[in-house]
């Protein structure tokens, strides 16, 4: 998250240099910034790249953006048939051990999924229970929902190693 901030700060003095804060010298100051970091890292020896990790975040950022719009349509489908056939269900969805912030990011993507809430997680961490507005296959949900845990936790992988 410092780098981003440092970014972000490149990105606003390139900004101010050049007089202009449009949105496409914010985005050229963002763009050198990140190259100005990662060159930076790469000096100082280490492993992990700033762009790479960036390029997580932002890949993470565009899936999400489409399973959203992915489930607006298919709930849209449902509730515009003329048999709008809804099979609520409560699904409780085992996770891998993780910590608290990941177990957060994992639950608000599921309910900002139309069709789905994340109604309660367990004590220790090991479940979350999720309705589903329109179930099919459980064993295919959940699927979807552990595909969605790998991806949120290859994004808090990427955060962890640049600290």
């Amino acid at each position: 998250m410092n780098l981003f901030l440092l970014n972000l700060f490149l990105a606003l003095l390139w900004c101010a240099l050049s007089s202009s804060f449009a949105l496409a010298d914010l985005t050229v100051g963002l763009l050198l910034g990140a190259l100005v970091i990662s060159l930076g890292q790469r000096g100082l020896g280490h492993r992990q790249s700033y762009v790479g990790s960036l390029l997580v975040l932002l890949r993470f950022v565009w899936f999400s953006i489409c399973e959203i719009v992915l489930a607006n349509v298919a709930l849209a489908k449902v509730l515009l048939s003329r048999r709008m056939e809804l099979n609520p269900v409560v699904v409780p969805i085992p996770l891998e051990p993780q910590n608290p912030g990941a177990i957060t990011t994992l639950a608000n993507l599921i309910t900002l999924t139309p069709g789905t809430i994340t109604l309660d997680s367990s004590a220790d961490g090991s479940e979350i229970y999720v309705h589903n507005l329109v179930l099919g296959d459980e064993q295919e949900f959940i699927a979807q929902i552990k595909g969605y845990e790998r991806r949120v936790l290859a994004v808090f992988h990427e955060l962890h190693e640049q600290r």
